[in-house]
């Protein structure tokens, strides 16, 4: 039996991030995408960077090195 399963839409996240960027571009805001939920994923970071994030943040150093890696 295969436990628990999360599908990703990388899609959706870059239409998403697109949308917070250009209301927040409004007042002047810049946005930090944060891939903390998703444990560093590089794909889920590029799809953020694609919406147009300033720059990416996350809080564990293991997933800082996944991110910079591309793994």
């Amino acid at each position: 039996m295969s436990g628990p399963q999360v599908a990703i839409d990388l899609g959706r996240i870059e239409r998403n991030a697109r949308t917070v960027v250009d209301r927040c571009a409004l007042s002047g805001i810049k946005v930090f995408g944060v891939t903390k939920g998703t444990c560093g994923m590089p794909q889920v970071a590029r799809a953020m960077l694609r919406g147009g994030v300033a720059w990416i943040a996350e809080s564990r150093f293991e997933n800082i090195r996944r991110l910079r890696h591309g793994r």
